[in-house]
């Protein structure tokens, strides 16, 4: 199987967006500088690969709007943002009584304990609503060809057994199938189910 790239199993465009949304935000509310910046850090985005514009999301908007502008950070500036960052959660937030309902429901740490057996391990600086996770032991050489890096977003369902927001079950197939295949789905299948059983149990 070809080795996936990010843009083939995840939304790392809207994660990206995203992002740029709160260093443009960052530059001209936190820092009073031109959000200008902000296009020309994008420019030059565009010109490197999908991991190394993954990879550049590990910083937060803060530290490159600091070296953009050329600006220490303070404390004030510190709680500048983090209001900034509150004001951005606000606006991302879900009404969970709003979401569609599933019966088949998969919560973020039954799909954290999957994505872990197969390697990977969630990036910091994503925001609330998507995160990324690499794989650290990633080779190109390796006989199983799982990408490096993925993005997953929030769950976007709810079920009656649950407070928390959930993935659906299709959902968690295609992420899976869309990684390594419909073999790895079936191979994990197994430990798949023994994990929801001990969760709902």
């Amino acid at each position: 199987m070809a080795n996936a790239s990010p843009s083939d199993i995840g939304p790392h465009l809207d994660l990206e967006s995203r992002f740029l949304h709160a260093l443009r935000a960052t530059l001209s509310t936190v820092l009073n500088a031109d959000d200008k910046l902000a296009r020309q850090y994008q420019e030059a985005l565009a010109d490197s690969s999908p991991y190394e514009r993954l990879l550049a999301l590990h910083d937060s908007p803060l530290e490159i709007a600091a070296m953009l502008a050329d600006v220490p950070v303070t404390d004030d500036i510190r709680a500048r943002y983090d209001e900034l960052q509150a004001r951005l959660r606000a606006e991302a937030s879900v009404d969970t009584a709003r979401l569609p309902k599933t019966n088949y429901p998969v919560t973020r740490q039954q799909l954290s304990n999957i994505l872990s057996t197969l390697g990977y391990a969630p990036v910091q600086g994503a925001d609330d609503q998507f995160q990324i996770w690499e794989r650290p032991e990633y080779k190109e050489e390796a006989p199983v060809n799982l990408p490096r890096l993925i993005t997953v977003p929030a769950p976007g369902f709810r079920a009656n057994q649950f407070l928390e927001s959930v993935y659906d079950r299709s959902f968690v197939i295609d992420l899976l199938t869309s990684i390594g295949g419909a073999s790895l789905w079936r191979t994990l299948r197994s430990m798949f189910d023994a994990t929801a059983r001990s969760e709902t149990g």
